[in-house]
């Protein structure tokens, strides 16, 4: 696996689990585990400490991936109309993939 390093993420990540790196924060694609049907993304900002800001995962009760923000991180219009294009983007390719099957 391709590895990359960078000075504002505190850890080793992997090109591939890379799903979007924006002006903001990086979207990070979690290992799958064998016991769930779908991914689950995280989201660290990017320019300061490289925190945990939230996940994107499935959200069963309205059949579609959501936000979960963790308590305490602060959202604008720019970084939320970020989220809402990943979900937008997530939730149409899930729905084409579930069409195929």
């Amino acid at each position: 696996m391709e590895e990359i390093k960078e000075e504002w993420f505190q850890r080793t990540i992997y090109v591939n689990h890379i799903r979007e790196v924006n002006d903001y924060f990086v979207i990070l694609e979690k290992p799958k585990v064998v016991s769930r049907k779908t991914s689950i993304y995280e989201i660290y900002e990017k320019n300061t400490t490289g925190c945990l800001l939230g996940e994107i995962k499935w959200y069963g009760a309205w059949r579609k991936f959501c936000f979960f923000p963790n308590e305490k991180t602060i959202w604008d219009t720019k970084c939320l109309t970020k989220i809402t294009e990943f979900l937008d983007k997530t939730n149409k390719e899930y729905r084409e993939e579930m069409k195929r099957k």
